[in-house]
């Protein structure tokens, strides 16, 4: 039975500091074998088909109703699992109805008083629909041109316009708006035949100097789980199309790897969650000293394959709901750590969400809310791209087989530096 609490045989997990980081690089800590990632591979093809509710149309949730995001996700697991022959020929029909949505959503938006600029659900939606398109052949052909010229920033007004919105304060969900314009101005680039390189630079730039001790940004005087967070979004950006493999990196993927649970987990709740988990291994895996993250990364992976429901897909949380005295102890459990960064924020999660309003995950990509233990396409792909990662660092050349998006944002992944560890059976 799964049991985010195990210990694989050391007492000094979760590491209480950067020195023990790299002391766990000596512990002998088996990699999950070739054949259960590859079981793990087919029960996730399974579920993700059994979410298709259409040609071209998926469900969040198994039984849910379809969305334009939900379709976005689905792409999005069938690219990462190499299912393309189950929408061979639907490319064209797909591209169609991205963009369709993409237009009903931006009108209905504007209708609503948002400003495009700085709307996250219409510019979460646009770079989704750019990079799903992508996945099946399409970006070129549907550049959204119409879309994406009267976003772009310039060198000239970049500054302002990201200082005003607190993405140097590190305020939350600023690091998404960051890595939006971001995505925006490389398409611009690459697809429009723009040239954007002065404001690449300067988004660079701007983001480098102002990085904290931590390699995030803000002015906390402490580690939190929302620099991490927050600052993984532009973490995406800085590392494309390569690796930045600098000192602030490092310092990102150090204290990432900090946050970590007993059970190689990062969420400021136990079980993880689909965003925080591969957030932090995204930092940690493109590290340039990789190798003391080994057993980490390895706890890690087993912890999110342990995790898999029995549908094949995975969900945000198993313990966060449903309610029991064992989860509400596990709880307890995860909060009483003074010796780890970000205290407060265990402690202000735990309360907010023992209340009753929290007992469903909502979000603004589907009018059907979910269940924490329940599974979905967002969590099933973010939960496949963390395995995917680490199964990348840890084990090169093993056999597995994972595709990356080949567009920059979310789901590309430059080459990362690789870990020398024993070879694993097969």
């Amino acid at each position: 039975m799964y049991d985010p609490f195990h210990i694989l045989g050391h007492q000094s997990f979760p590491p209480k500091s950067l020195e023990s980081i790299e002391k766990l690089a000596d512990l002998n800590v088996q990699l999950p074998t070739r054949s259960r990632i590859e079981r793990a591979q087919q029960r996730a093809r399974e579920f993700v088909l059994a979410c298709r509710t259409g040609e071209t149309e998926f469900s969040l949730t198994r039984g849910g109703s379809s969305s334009c995001f939900s379709r976005c996700f689905g792409l999005f697991n069938i690219h990462l699992l190499g299912l393309g022959h189950e929408i061979s020929g639907l490319e064209a029909t797909l591209a169609a109805r991205i963009c369709a949505d993409l237009d009903e959503t931006l009108a209905k938006r504007k209708a609503q008083g948002a400003d495009p600029r700085q709307d996250k659900h219409y510019l979460q939606l646009l770079t989704f629909s750019l990079s799903a398109l992508a996945t099946i052949g399409k970006v070129a052909d549907a550049p959204l041109e119409d879309h994406i010229k009267p976003l772009l920033l310039n060198a000239d007004n970049l500054d302002n316009f990201l200082t005003q919105a607190g993405v140097f304060e590190g305020r939350a969900t600023s690091g998404n708006l960051a890595m939006f314009h971001a995505i925006l101005l490389w398409h611009a680039q690459i697809y429009l035949g723009l040239d954007t390189s002065s404001a690449i630079s300067k988004w660079n730039d701007l983001h480098l100097q102002r990085r904290n001790r931590f390699g995030f940004w803000g002015s906390s005087s402490n580690m939190t789980y929302l620099q991490f967070q927050n600052g993984f979004h532009q973490y995406e950006m800085l590392n494309y199309p390569t690796l930045r493999l600098d000192e602030g990196a490092e310092l990102a993927a150090r204290n990432a790897a900090l946050m970590a649970d007993r059970a190689g987990q990062f969420a400021p709740y136990p079980g993880g969650g689909g965003c925080y988990d591969f957030d932090a291994v995204a930092l940690i895996a493109a590290s340039k000293n990789s190798r003391k993250y080994a057993p980490l990364l390895t706890r890690t992976l087993d912890t999110i394959l342990s995790a898999q429901n029995d549908d094949g897909g995975f969900c945000e949380s198993r313990i966060v709901r449903p309610r029991s005295p064992k989860n509400l102890f596990r709880q307890i459990a995860h909060c009483i750590r003074p010796e780890k960064p970000g205290a407060t924020e265990r402690l202000r999660y735990f309360a907010t969400l023992q209340r009753p309003r929290h007992d469903i995950v909502t979000t603004h990509w589907t009018s059907r809310h979910r269940r924490w233990d329940e599974s979905d396409l967002w969590d099933t792909w973010f939960r496949l791209m963390a395995i995917a990662t680490i199964d990348k660092v840890l084990a090169a050349g093993s056999g597995v087989t994972w595709r990356f998006i080949d567009y920059p944002g979310i789901g590309y992944k430059p080459d990362v530096p690789k870990t020398q560890t024993p070879e694993r059976n097969a």
